[in-house]
C-alpha cells in the first residue's frame, strides 16, 4: 500500500477547531457551515479521491439552527466517503445536498468504481448501520462503474 501524508494545511486547521471547541465556555452547539465541512472533508482526503460538493443554495440556511441534521449529514457523508475510497477504490467522488420537499432533504454521494465491489459492498456493516440509525430512508445502489448512495433526512 503506498503511504500518504496527510494535508498539513488541513490538519494545522483541526487542530485549531478541536481547540476551539474544547475552549467553548458556553456549552451550545455551533452551527455548522456545510459548504465549509465539505471542503474541510475535501482538503482532508486531497491526493487520494477528489472530492467535488453541490449544496443547494438554501438548505444552509433551512438547517443553520438544527444541529442535530447538521450532524447526521457529517456522519453520514464521513462514512459514505470512506467506504467509497475502502471498498471501490474511488479516486473521485461527487456529494450533492438539496431540498426534496418541505420535509426532506436529500444527500446523494456517488462515486466511481476501480474494482469489483459486488460483494463486500451488499453487505451489513457499520455503515449500514449508520445510515439507518441517521437517516429516515436510504438506498445504495451498486454499479461496475459508479455507486450511488442516496440519503433523505426528515426535517423538522
Amino acid at each position: 500500500f503506498p503511504v500518504t501524508i496527510a494535508n498539513p494545511t488541513y490538519i494545522s486547521s483541526f487542530y485549531k477547531d478541536l481547540e476551539a471547541s474544547l475552549t467553548s465556555k458556553s456549552g451550545e452547539a455551533e452551527s455548522i457551515d456545510l459548504q465549509e465541512y465539505f471542503k474541510d472533508l475535501s482538503e482532508f482526503w486531497d491526493g487520494i479521491v477528489s472530492i467535488k460538493f453541490d449544496i443547494q443554495s438554501e438548505v444552509n440556511n433551512l438547517i443553520k439552527n438544527d444541529y442535530l441534521i447538521q450532524e447526521c449529514i457529517q456522519e453520514v457523508s464521513r462514512e459514505a466517503v470512506n467506504n467509497a475510497v475502502k471498498h471501490a477504490n474511488s479516486n473521485q467522488i461527487l456529494i450533492t445536498l438539496k431540498l426534496v420537499d418541505l420535509n426532506t432533504l436529500q444527500l446523494v454521494i456517488r462515486n466511481n468504481v476501480n474494482k469489483d465491489v459486488s460483494e463486500s459492498s451488499s453487505s451489513k456493516s457499520l455503515g449500514t448501520n449508520i445510515y439507518k440509525e441517521l437517516s429516515k430512508s436510504w438506498d445504495l445502489h451498486v454499479g461496475n462503474e459508479e455507486t450511488t448512495l442516496s440519503v433523505n433526512f426528515a426535517l423538522n
